[in-house]
């Protein structure tokens, strides 16, 4: 299995790395936050594990036992 080497975030859910092909978790999507300077966006670094313009505010989050999928999104 191939796995993500994000070894620091990943221990906080439990993981030593994040295995590639599964779901490993399901969440609610609250809302989505655009970020107009990188400034505002590492300012909530501690939120996140992504880069780019959005950040999505996620609840309820649930680790579930693993699903195998294939990756894409017709999964």
């Amino acid at each position: 299995m191939k796995a993500l080497s994000l070894k620091q975030p990943m221990k906080n859910f439990g993981f030593a790395n994040l295995p590639l092909g599964q779901i490993v978790g399901k969440a609610i999507l609250k809302d989505v936050k655009k970020y107009n300077s990188d400034e505002e966006h590492q300012a909530d670094k501690d939120l996140h594990l992504a880069s780019g313009r959005y950040g999505f505010i996620i609840e309820n989050v649930q680790r579930i036992k693993l699903i195998e999928c294939n990756g894409k999104l017709n999964f």
